[in-house]
């Protein structure tokens, strides 16, 4: 059979194909650029007297874990000036104080690198059961102190505040005389993970709505009820529990935002619409004997 378009439907066949082009760039560019700007947001303590020396700090963010209200921060550490006697070793002894649950402070003794250190931030606001909408806030200060002296000596924290599939706010703290630096975090999901998981949940909604346009045809007699629609009804119920699992970092436990979105109402609908199958089934079963 030889396939004719008419000048109208190749001119939409084209702009489907267009608009799919567009909406690929688009997505891809999104995702490209989905963690934000990789710069480090940046603040000095004592500036004034850096060009003496002072202790950089590079906080690298880790991990995001909504789940158990949590960053995990990676912190390196770089002295400079007077503090770095040759090669990266501390000239003078130092202790760190971060606002994480690890209470310990990190000391570091002189004549030693400073290695890194994994630290673990506690939120202060934020659930994750609202996913995808949860929103989530950390506090991260750090203080920089002479270990003998116990004063505060210059220090300069970068904050590298970015992670896959989150947006990131890093709002510095108002400056501290006692040498405190640090950043609220504010948290939450990425557009691209958001928009992923809207478009999911359209998604299970539309099958659900050609669900219902499939018991009106039957309880219209416009389609024979049969044990094959049934099974098909009973696999889809089945079937969108796991689908549930293609949501972007979606907690595992059931009962989150997004649940009540989609999930448990495509459930109890096709649940439903199964039941008035079986029913319909039966009595026509009955009427033909």
């Amino acid at each position: 059979m030889k396939l004719t378009l008419r000048p109208k439907e190749i001119g939409i066949v084209v702009f489907i194909m267009l608009a799919c082009i567009v909406s690929v760039i688009f997505v891809n560019q999104a995702f490209a650029h989905e963690e934000g700007d990789h710069r480090s947001d940046v603040q000095d303590f004592d500036a004034a007297h850096m060009k003496e020396g002072y202790i950089q700090v590079d906080a690298h963010l880790l991990e995001v874990n909504a789940i158990h209200e949590h960053l995990v921060v990676e912190l390196i550490f770089t002295p400079h000036g007077r503090f770095d006697a040759g090669d990266g070793v501390l000239s003078t002894p130092l202790e760190i104080d971060v606002s994480s649950t690890d209470a310990d402070p990190i000391l570091f003794e002189a004549g030693k690198r400073m290695f890194p250190h994994e630290l673990t931030v506690d939120f202060y606001e934020g659930e994750a059961n609202l996913y995808p909408f949860d929103r989530h806030k950390a506090l991260f200060e750090i203080l920089v102190l002479d270990a003998g002296l116990q004063t505060s000596i210059p220090a300069q924290l970068d904050f590298f505040g970015y992670h896959h599939g989150f947006s990131i706010e890093d709002v510095p703290l108002p400056p501290n005389e006692k040498g405190y630096l640090g950043f609220d975090v504010h948290v939450e999901r990425s557009t691209i993970t958001l928009w992923t998981a809207v478009f999911i949940m359209a998604i299970m909604w539309g099958l659900t709505i050609v669900n219902l346009f499939l018991l009106w045809a039957v309880l219209t007699d416009r389609m024979p009820v049969d044990l094959g629609l049934f099974g098909y009804m009973s696999g889809f119920l089945v079937a969108m529990y796991f689908f549930r699992s293609i949501f972007p970092d979606i907690p595992p436990f059931l009962g989150v935002y997004a649940d009540y979105l989609a999930l448990f109402w495509v459930e109890l609908v096709t649940a439903i619409i199964s039941i008035v199958l079986a029913a319909k089934w039966f009595m026509d079963l009955s009427v033909q004997k």
